[in-house]
C-alpha cells in the first residue's frame, strides 16, 4: 500500500480494528489465537467493523472490487455492477444495510490477464506473490502453493474453512433473513441436473416411501449433497458439485442420479438420521445411498470436493463408476 502511494501519489485512508493499532495490542485484548478460538468474533473485529467504519466516516456511495468469476464459487456469476448492502451496525449483514454500487471491473479476467496486465504496466504488487503465495489473506492462515493449484488454495489453512458447522450457520442464517429494512438473498448456487429433494419428497426420492408408506423398489443409486446456499464453502464446492452431477447423468444415468438438500430451506428428514444414519453436522456433507435392494449409506469424508476426487471416490465405492472415462 505504501508503494502504490509512492507510485501514484495519493494518499490511502487507513483503518484499524476499533481501539487498536497493532497486531501486539490487539492480540494482548483478544489472545493470540482468536482467529482459531472464534472466527466469527475475529472476522467481526478486523474485517467488517474497520471496513463498515470506513464506508460511514468516508461517505461512501460506490466501491471497487478485485473479485473475479474465474475464482470460482459464489464468484461464478459476477456482474460487473451491482448493489452491495454493508451493515451501518453491529454483527448482521444486509438487514440493516445502506445499499451501495459496488463495481467489478475485473470480473470477466482471468487470473492470467491480470498478470499480464501487472507487468505490462508496471502494476505495484504484493511481493508474496513471487514467492509462490497465489492469493494474499490473513499472515496465520495463508501459505504458498504450487503453481497449478487453484488461486485460493493456500487461504484459511488449518482453518476448516472447507465446511459450514450446520447449527452455527444456521443461526447465522436466522439472523441475516429476519425483518429488517432490506431482506437479505440467498447466493444462487445452480445444479441443473440435481433433484432437489425436500422434507416433503426425501423419504419417496431416496427410500421409495410414499406418503402413505406404501415401499417401492427403487432401482437407482442416488449421490446426495447437504448444503445452504449462505454457505461460503458450499459456494465454494457448488460448481464442482453441478459438475459431477453434469458428468454422472452423462456416463451412468441409468444407475445413478444425483440430489441436493438445502437444509437452510427445509427440516432435514427424521428418516435420514432414523434410518439412513446420516449425521449432518456441517455443510457441504456428501452421502452415496445405494440400493442392493435395501438402501446403504457411505459418507465422503475428504474436505477436498473438486470433481476428480469425489469421482475416485465414487470409484472405490461403486462398480460401475470408473474416472478413466472422465479423462
Amino acid at each position: 500500500a505504501r508503494k502504490v502511494e509512492q507510485t501514484y501519489d495519493i494518499s490511502i485512508h487507513w483503518y484499524f480494528p476499533k481501539d487498536f493499532n497493532t497486531t501486539t495490542s490487539f492480540d494482548d485484548a483478544h489472545g493470540p489465537d482468536l482467529y482459531k478460538t472464534n472466527p466469527d468474533t475475529y472476522d467481526l473485529l478486523t474485517k467488517i467493523e474497520p471496513s463498515v467504519r470506513a464506508l460511514r466516516e468516508l461517505k461512501v456511495s460506490g466501491w471497487i472490487s478485485g473479485r473475479r468469476r474465474d475464482q470460482g464459487g459464489e464468484r461464478g456469476n459476477l456482474p460487473i455492477v451491482e448493489m452491495d448492502g454493508m451493515p451501518e451496525t453491529g454483527p448482521a449483514p444486509i438487514v440493516t444495510a445502506i445499499p451501495r454500487i459496488k463495481i467489478n471491473p475485473l470480473a470477466f479476467w482471468t487470473h492470467r490477464d491480470i498478470w499480464l496486465y501487472i507487468h505490462q504496466h508496471d502494476i505495484p504488487y504484493n511481493i508474496l506473490h513471487d514467492s509462490g503465495y497465489k492469493s494474499v489473506g490473513d499472515v496465520m492462515t495463508t501459505i504458498p502453493v504450487k503453481e497449478n493449484d487453484p488461486e485460493r488454495a493456500g487461504r484459511f489453512v488449518g482453518m476448516n474453512k472447507t465446511e459450514c458447522g450446520l447449527h452455527s450457520h444456521l443461526a447465522r442464517v436466522k439472523q441475516l433473513t429476519s425483518e429488517g429494512p432490506i431482506k437479505s438473498i440467498p447466493p444462487t448456487i445452480p445444479c441443473p441436473h440435481c433433484l432437489e429433494l425436500n422434507s416433503d419428497n426425501f423419504d419417496r426420492l431416496v427410500l421409495g416411501v410414499t406418503s402413505d408408506g406404501v415401499a417401492t423398489a427403487l432401482t437407482k443409486d442416488l449421490l446426495i449433497e447437504f448444503y445452504s446456499p449462505w454457505c461460503e464453502a458450499c459456494q465454494e464446492a457448488g460448481p464442482h458439485f453441478s459438475q459431477i452431477a453434469t458428468a454422472l447423468r452423462s456416463r451412468y444415468k441409468d444407475q445413478i442420479a444425483v440430489g441436493r438438500f438445502d437444509v437452510t430451506e427445509h427440516d432435514i428428514p427424521n428418516s435420514a438420521e432414523a434410518i439412513l444414519h446420516m449425521k449432518i453436522e456441517s455443510t457441504p456433507t456428501i452421502y452415496l445411498v445405494q440400493q442392493n435392494p435395501l438402501p446403504t449409506v457411505s459418507e465422503y469424508f475428504s474436505e477436498h470436493h473438486d470433481v476428480a476426487t469425489v469421482l475416485d471416490w465414487l470409484e472405490s465405492e461403486t462398480s460401475y463408476v470408473k474416472s478413466s472415462d472422465f479423462v
